[in-house]
Formats: structure tokens, sequence, C-alpha cells
């Protein structure tokens, strides 16, 4: 590749592109401004060209481009070009669709690219209404090759212009949904959804707190600054506050952005505004760059991640209470839980991991019976039985003249088969008269963790059916208080007997 002088010769503007094969950077405005016209003297059947915002002006301003254009289409030649349509340059552009076969627009198009059917031309520095400074050019088969093939690519993202033209002078919003793959321009889309965003709310990982301190902590500085003002609405994260994000989420308290705690978060991280979102699948740990975002202003798309990001935050904790949960090595959590499916798997797991103690109180009959259908009881005598747990279970005596076999199955299993277990040793049942008005099922595990799980609809044949919300926990103080409840009730039965 070799460079040419700021000053034009003859031999460069009569360049015979057949008589050999180069490739080239020119410097200074005749040497491209040169090279550009006889560039476009040797189209002979099209020329495809594309360039930013600035380049309309060039083309329509200066009479060598103009002129070049128009002789291509006398001469037969068809033009496409696109670039990026915008309120400032949307009058070149209409004098431009009026010289060329077709015109289409593309957001964020940079430098300029132009190739026929033998020659190529770039740029990456272009001014408004001024001569090109600097061109690379080559005739060589394959790098023409490849020009081809990057303006055709973009060329199938880019819509008429026509559409474009209607959209900034009526007011109309496009509705799109896309994937950015690079780092770069996903950190410049994610920034500029921000600055744009009225109010801007995210449910972050917790590597994702330190990607947004990275990369966007100036910028929300700014926001905050706004929001002193009555400019802007706030920021709003939730996130799972641990010890590797501690000190950031301190920092983002103390200048005024809004933060709450999960510990269950989607799997995903997402950020929405009024207008736009921006979703991620990666783990950001460590707050590493993402790969791949998708970005969509679809009403539908807004409306779905604005519900899911209130219903997070409304379920969050407020950040400075696990921020002192963290300091003081403290851990403890509270789940709300709508999903059956849900309270299920916890109610399982909290069974299956118990290493010393549990404790259960069943409100009705029927709720006995469910959870005989379910496994539950019969898991809970193999976990005295196996394990050598210590249980014990509270439940309203089971009415043993009624010819319902469910019951008179459930009453011999929550017996635990005295003779095959030693009750009095590792496991106890006792009965209460009042228990049925008790609404809940309370489950404690080694008091340590703790489930409660309402009862919605005790005529329900099914767990899913008959429960409503659950609350799962292993704060100390609350576990403890359901701890105290138990060991009440079970003295209780003793007074009563």
């Amino acid at each position: 590749m070799t460079k040419q002088s700021a000053k034009p010769t003859d031999s460069l503007l009569n360049h015979d592109i057949n008589s050999q094969k180069t490739s080239e950077i020119l410097y200074g405005a005749e040497n491209a401004v040169g090279r550009g016209v006889q560039f476009m003297r040797n189209v002979t059947k099209r020329m495809d060209i594309f360039f930013d915002h600035k380049a309309p002006s060039i083309v329509i301003d200066l009479n060598e481009y103009r002129n070049g254009y128009i002789d291509i289409r006398r001469r037969g030649g068809k033009i496409r070009a696109f670039t990026e349509i915008t309120k400032e340059n949307i009058q070149y552009c209409k004098e431009l669709m009026k010289i060329v076969d077709e015109l289409r627009h593309l957001d964020g198009v940079k430098g300029g690219l132009a190739v026929s059917e033998s020659e190529y031309m770039a740029t990456t520095v272009l001014e408004e209404s001024k001569p090109l400074t600097e061109v690379i050019y080559s005739n060589v088969r394959e790098v023409v090759e490849q020009g081809h093939y990057i303006f055709d690519t973009l060329w199938r993202s880019a819509i008429s212009a026509e559409q474009r033209i209607r959209e900034i002078e009526e007011g109309i919003i496009r509705y799109e949904t896309r994937i950015v793959e690079n780092p770069d321009e996903i950190i410049k889309e994610i920034g500029r959804i921000t600055a744009s965003s009225v109010k801007f709310g995210a449910c972050l990982t917790s590597g994702g707190l330190q990607y947004t301190y990275n990369y966007f902590f100036d910028l929300n500085m700014k926001l905050l600054e706004k929001q002193r003002r009555g400019e802007h609405k706030g920021i709003r994260y939730v996130t799972n506050i641990d010890e590797s994000n501690l000190p950031i989420a301190k920092l983002y308290l103390e200048r005024g952005i809004q933060i709450r705690h999960m510990k269950n978060l989607p799997p995903m991280s997402f950020g929405v505004s009024e207008k736009e979102i921006a979703v991620t699948i990666e783990k950001l740990e460590g707050g590493k760059q993402i790969q791949s975002l998708l970005i969509s202003n679809e009403p539908l798309y807004v409306r779905h991640f604005t519900s899911l990001f209130e219903e997070i935050w409304r379920n969050g904790i407020d950040a400075r209470q696990r921020i002192k949960q963290v300091e003081e090595r403290v851990e403890s959590d509270i789940e709300v839980i709508q999903n059956p499916d849900r309270t299920e798997e916890i109610y399982w797991n909290i069974i299956k991991t118990a290493e010393k103690e549990i404790l259960l109180i069943l409100p009705t009959s029927n709720a006995v019976i469910r959870q005989e259908k379910m496994g539950i009881i019969r898991s809970i005598a193999d976990a005295a039985e196996r394990r050598k747990i210590q249980v014990r279970i509270l439940m309203p005596k089971l009415n043993l003249d009624d010819d319902h076999n469910a019951i008179r199955e459930s009453e011999r299993l929550v017996l635990l088969q005295p003779e095959r277990h030693n009750p009095s040793d590792l496991l106890n049942v006792r009965y209460l008269q009042r228990l049925s008005e008790t609404k809940s099922t309370v489950l404690i595990a080694d008091r340590k963790v703790s489930l409660v799980i309402e009862l919605s609809d005790d005529s329900k044949l099914t767990f899913s059916e008959a429960i409503g919300l659950s609350t799962y926990s292993s704060s100390k103080s609350g576990v403890l208080s359901y701890v105290s409840i138990f060991e009440n009730l079970w003295i209780q039965t003793e007074l009563y007997e």
C-alpha cells in the first residue's frame, strides 16, 4: 500500500485502472476529490455508496460530486445509496433522492464506502459541505468483492428514505426490536437509553452493579442532578447485594440512587425506561462487558418489562437493611412466593435438607390428606427413621368414624406405622382441638428456615389448588418467632390432655 502526496499529479487523475492492480491511501483534498471524480467516470453499470449523516451536504453542495452522480445516471448507470437521515440533513437527503436511483436510511452509519464493478473507495473523515481529505482506494478484485458484501449486508438492514423522512416530519415513532453484539456499541446504546429517559429502572445480577459503575457512573450522576432540578424521576436498581458489590451499593445510596435487594432474581438483567428496554441473559460476573443485548421500543415489550420491574421492586428488601446484614454477617432472607410450584419445590427441599429437627403444623384434616397424597407425610417419616431427625407434628384430630378411606389412610401414615417406628423417640404427633382455626401450614427446619403456606380453599383436592401465598424465611428472628408459636401450641396439648 502506498501513500500519495497532498499535491495532485496528472498521472494520478488519469490513472488507467486496467494497467495495474493497486491499493493506496490518498491524502489532501485535491488528491481525494480527483480520485473520487475518476472513480465515478469509470462506473459503467452501477455504483453502491453509503456515508454518514454529514455526507449528503457534500454530494449536493460540491459540484464535482453532484455532477459525477448525474453523469453516471446519464450514461445508464445505477446508483444505490444509504445514509443516516436526520432532522438536520433532511433537506439535503431530499435533493439526494433526485440524483440517485434509490436512497435508504440506516441508523448510526460511520464514515463512507463506495464500490463499483471494479473499484473500491472508503473514508473515515467526513465534514459537512467540505471535500474529502483522505480516501482509501483499491482495484484489487478481492477488496472490491468484500466491498460489495459489506454494502449488501448493510443495505438489507436499511429502510426507505421516504419512510424515514415521513417519520421525522410527522413525528412517527419507528418500533423495532434488534440485537446488538458489539460490546462497545452495547455500552453506547445503554448510555443512550439511560440518558434519554425520564425515569429508569434496572434489574441486575450482582456483577451488573459493577458494570453500571464501570461504564455509567458519570452518566448516572448527571441524571441525579437532573432529578434534583425536577427534570428526571430518578434511577432505581434491584440487585443481589453481597460482599462483592457492597461498596458500590453504599456509594450509590449516598449519591441518591434507589436500591433494593432480592436474592432470587430473574435469569436475566434488564433496564427499562418509559419508552425502551434493554435485556441480556449474560451473568455479568465481575462487571464484565456485555456481548449480546436485545433492545426494543415495542410498546408490548416496554409494558411487560415495566410491569415485571415494578413487581420485583415491590418484593425487594431495602438496601440499607441488606447492607447491615452483610456487614454483620447475618445471613437471612425473606421471599414471598405466589407460584404454587415454587412453594412445593421449597417445601420438598426443606424436608430433604433438614439435619436435626422438623416442626410441622397442619391446619385441617384436608391439608393432611393433600400432603399424604403428595408423599410429604411418608418423606417426613423416612427422615425420622433413616436420617435420625427429630420430628414433631401438630394437626387436628382426625375423625376415625368417617368412612373416607383417605382419612383412614392418612391417619395410619401420620401415626407413622408404630410397628416400624418408635414415635416416642424421634417422631411425635399431637392433636389440637382448635387447630382448624389456623389458616396456614407451617414448616420449620433446624430452627433456621421456615415456610408458611396460606390456605386459600380447603375444599380443593390438590395442594396447588388449595394454597395461596407462601413466605419463605431464613431470618433468625422470624424463624424463632414461629418456633415459639409451635412450642406454645405443643405445651397446650399437654394442658388439654
